[in-house]
């Protein structure tokens, strides 16, 4: 039995999403930060959230264990079967958690979880995010989804990212490519079935 500790509202959502696309049999543990350490002592090395065990095999990092499951369990759905097609996957992801993951998160603490939002961080991080989505939106003007005419992997990994980009009312009008590629990922029922859980 597959078991993903953490919460629906914190990052493990987005494993949460890829065991649902993938239609997997899981058990949920919903674990919260304040509460991992002490919680996942024994189970994951970090002592954080999210993480994944599958029989012998026990994951941190949410982009990570989403890259094994596709790769595990989606081959020929989310996960492509050329070489080439791997790559990308690996692009998307990477390129998502340094080029926009880090401003993002920041403005959604900041806004959301502060009672004395940083104003400088949020305009640092506001400043930062215009050039990788101007890279983000010129190539979904040209392709449905980042590796071709079908979601995967690489899809639901962004997706999941800039899904935040939303809660903390950053402005995405600018951009309609990544709009009209973020409704299409955010539309799909394994998405709906796991924010009906948050």
């Amino acid at each position: 039995m597959i078991k993903l500790y953490g919460s629906a509202r914190s990052r493990a959502a987005r494993c949460m999403w890829m065991l649902e696309e993938l239609d997997l049999t899981y058990e949920h543990i919903p674990v919260s930060p304040p509460e991992a350490s002490t919680q996942m002592a024994g189970i994951c090395p970090t002592g954080k959230v999210p993480a994944l065990t599958d029989g012998p095999v026990t994951l941190f990092e949410s982009l990570a264990i989403n890259l094994y499951l596709a790769q595990t369990y989606g081959r020929g759905r989310l996960w492509p079967s050329t070489d080439i097609g791997m790559g990308l996957v690996y692009q998307w992801t990477l390129w998502a958690a340094t080029e926009i993951e880090n401003p993002i998160i920041t403005i959604v603490v900041e806004r959301l979880f502060r009672q004395q939002p940083d104003e400088a961080a949020i305009a640092a991080s506001e400043k930062a995010l215009p050039r990788p989505l101007k890279v983000l939106d010129t190539h979904l003007s040209a392709s449905s989804y980042l590796t071709g005419d079908s979601f995967n992997a690489a899809d639901l990994n962004v997706a999941s990212i800039l899904a935040s980009a939303r809660i903390a009312s950053i402005d995405l009008s600018g951009y309609p490519a990544v709009t009209a590629w973020l409704d299409r990922c955010l539309g799909r029922p394994a998405y709906a079935a796991v924010n009906a859980r948050r």
